[in-house]
């Protein structure tokens, strides 16, 4: 072994090896039983854009839901015999509600819930012969897909710079804390209308007496296009930022959380920029301040003006109290 370091900008331990040096396997189980040893936390690290399970998970579930797609079609176009809607209300719900799925991801990790759900919701659609429900799940895991692979080449773009950076042994190593972010509107919206539409199910079940009214009600009410429409979004995002900009976004389930924003601070730094440039204009009045401020950008455009405070009297045009640029 030639080098080991932590890299805190990817949460991984970089290690360099020579030619007769220990295999990925061997690497492997030197660090699983360092992590027994020492007790480390059970939670489950992040995936990065160049992890291979996170690929071939997502390709299994988008295989598994293609397959199911095409037998749920084939089934209802030769009207085989089917199970009723019934059986697709638990998995469908643990997918859609996000405090069923939490649980779920706290046992199985993000990608291991994923690719569950990919392949159970496949099942249940070929089992229920729903070939629109198993459309819709084809559609979404082959977005995923196709942002696992965009990550995966553009994380072979930017691995050699992002593993090469060592932090110096004696720098301050302080432990940071990030809060699990609050629900959002729409994961609020998604747990009260699935409960409520559990409910309403359960009552045509009872005053029906037939499960498929029963499965239907509840399917029916299931929200699905929000996690669809989220999932689109971030996947757009996030090629989209690939393919113009050439920009590695390390953590993709941030773009799904951008709902949750409600504020944002820029520093005004990030707008510096090498030419002078009119910043504010105090005492005008709301009527007056578009002449104003043309009446100062036309007198800096001229070369009349210089940094710092100037009274708008010494400025054709533009009134009585001071601007700022």
């Amino acid at each position: 072994m030639l080098e080991a370091f932590l890299n805190p900008t990817i949460a991984r331990l970089v290690v360099t090896v020579d030619a007769d040096g220990p295999s990925v396997a061997q690497l492997c189980r030197i660090v699983a039983g360092a992590e027994r040893r020492h007790g480390t936390s059970d939670t489950y690290p992040a995936s990065l854009p160049g992890d291979d399970t996170l690929l071939m998970g997502r390709m299994i579930a988008a295989a598994a839901a293609t397959t199911g797609f095409a037998l749920s079609l084939t089934g209802s176009l030769l009207r085989l015999p089917r199970l009723p809607d019934l059986v697709a209300v638990p998995p469908t719900l643990a997918d859609h509600l996000p405090r069923l799925r939490r649980e779920l991801e706290r046992r199985l990790g993000p990608e291991g819930t994923d690719m569950f759900f990919g392949v159970v919701n496949a099942t249940a659609a070929a089992l229920t012969l729903s070939p629109t429900a198993a459309a819709a799940e084809a559609a979404t895991r082959a977005m995923l897909a196709a942002e696992a692979w965009t990550g995966r080449l553009t994380w072979r773009r930017h691995e050699p710079g992002l593993g090469s950076r060592p932090v110096p042994d004696d720098a301050a190593s302080a432990p940071r804390s990030v809060p699990t972010p609050a629900d959002g509107p729409a994961e609020r919206y998604a747990n009260r209308i699935g409960a409520i539409g559990l409910g309403a199910a359960a009552v045509a079940g009872v005053l029906s007496r037939n499960p498929d009214t029963a499965g239907a009600a509840a399917l029916a009410a299931v929200p699905k296009p929000l996690r669809t429409v989220r999932e689109a979004f971030g996947c757009a995002m996030s090629r989209g930022l690939a393919a113009r900009h050439d920009a590695l976004v390390l953590r993709p389930g941030a773009l799904r959380t951008l709902d949750r924003v409600d504020a944002i601070m820029i520093d005004p730094r990030a707008f510096y920029v090498d030419e002078l440039m009119v910043s504010r204009i105090l005492g005008v009045q709301d009527s007056q301040r578009t002449r104003a401020w043309e009446a100062v950008r036309a007198a800096l455009d001229n070369g009349e003006l210089s940094p710092g405070w100037h009274d708008l009297a010494d400025i054709p045009g533009a009134g009585g109290a001071p601007a700022r640029r």
